[in-house]
């Protein structure tokens, strides 16, 4: 990407909502950083100030957060999708779609726990496709978090309020700011 001429590159950890690849953040990061020349942007799991400040330190020069926006009041998916997002807990997340190297990350639910069980039955990636068709605009526009993929990170079970964007964004990076003053790492 860099010689096509891009800006920057994010570089996505396996703990991020939706598609998701095999490695987390903590050592992706790091061996994108060394790879490339230009900015990188660090992404899943940032869900405070804490991992701000961890993707600043593994070498990101910014961050992409995408679970902690679903609760954001200006986020228009439904309320009960972001009502998933609040009520979810630590291990709320599932990765289905790995036997097909095409994981996604979701917050559980009647619809995901099918897909996992038929996706380890050994049905075809085909099968897979034509049962899981329609469901993300189903969880998206019509607020039907049982039958619909909840696409989320693992760090839903940090999120505990709908609030502004801007509050969200202020918060992450003073947060984040705090952590960095007081981080006194002796060796």
């Amino acid at each position: 990407m860099e010689k096509l001429g891009v800006d920057a590159v994010i570089a996505e950890g396996q703990k991020a909502g939706g598609h998701i690849g095999r490695t987390s953040a903590m050592s992706l990061l790091p061996q994108i950083v060394d790879a490339v020349d230009i900015p990188v942007l660090g992404a899943g799991g940032t869900g405070d100030g804490r991992s701000v400040a961890a993707m600043y330190a593994l070498g990101a020069q910014g961050i992409q957060a995408g679970t902690i926006f679903l609760t954001a009041e200006e986020c228009p998916v439904p309320d009960s999708y972001k009502q998933m997002v609040l009520d979810a807990n630590d291990t709320a997340t599932i990765v289905t779609g790995r036997r097909y190297r095409d994981p996604v990350r979701t917050i559980s639910n009647d619809l995901q726990l099918a897909y996992y069980d038929k996706e380890m039955a050994g049905a075809s990636k085909e099968e897979m496709a034509e049962f899981a068709a329609g469901s993300l605009p189903l969880a998206v526009f019509e607020g039907d978090t049982t039958n619909g993929s909840v696409m989320a990170g693992e760090i839903s079970g940090m999120m505990k309020q709908i609030r502004p964007a801007k509050q969200i964004i202020e918060e992450l990076f003073s947060e984040a700011e705090k952590v960095a003053e007081n981080l006194k790492i002796t060796y």
